[in-house]
């Protein structure tokens, strides 16, 4: 089922871009920069949804979203690596606007795809999928992270959400 292949990979790259995202601006920033950062992500995620409001999610739509946002992390990721500390501003908002807009898209898409009936057990077997997702994603983060540094998680979930995009 291609919508389970991209939840497995959509949430496991989410994490890792969280993770990553979350590391950033506390170690640059510190917790007091945080609700700024709630409010600047949540008033972008109003926007996107606001501007593709009727818009119906496709499949080709989410892998796009996909590719836009694995390239996204990456040219973060670039920044940062060169030296940019303030993209840990952008990256953190970034990372949870697309995550909460990306799953808006999704799920709308998916609740399309099913009738009542088929959504019961199609939408556990989703979640489920997103729950190791979630799983392999926070394992993936602490070995990487560990090794090569939060920065690192930004490609590495770009990987993940690729794959999931090409599921």
């Amino acid at each position: 089922m291609p919508a389970a292949g991209f939840q497995l990979g959509f949430v496991a790259a989410v994490t890792l871009h969280k993770s990553a995202a979350n590391a950033l601006v506390l170690a640059r920033y510190g917790a007091e920069a945080l609700p700024f950062l709630y409010v600047g992500s949540a008033v972008i995620t109003a926007a996107l949804s606001a501007l593709t409001a009727g818009a119906r999610a496709r499949p080709s739509s989410l892998m796009l979203n996909s590719l836009l946002g694995a390239l996204a992390a990456v040219a973060l990721a670039l920044g940062l690596w060169w030296g940019a500390s303030s993209l840990a501003l952008v990256t953190y908002m970034f990372a949870e606007s697309f995550a909460t807009y990306a799953t808006i898209r999704y799920w709308g898409s998916v609740s399309r795809a099913f009738n009542a009936q088929e959504a019961k057990r199609a939408f556990t077997l989703l979640n489920g999928t997103g729950m190791v997702g979630a799983i392999a994603g926070g394992l993936a983060a602490q070995a990487l992270a560990r090794r090569f540094g939060a920065s690192f998680l930004l490609p590495a979930g770009s990987v993940l959400l690729l794959m999931g995009g090409l599921a």
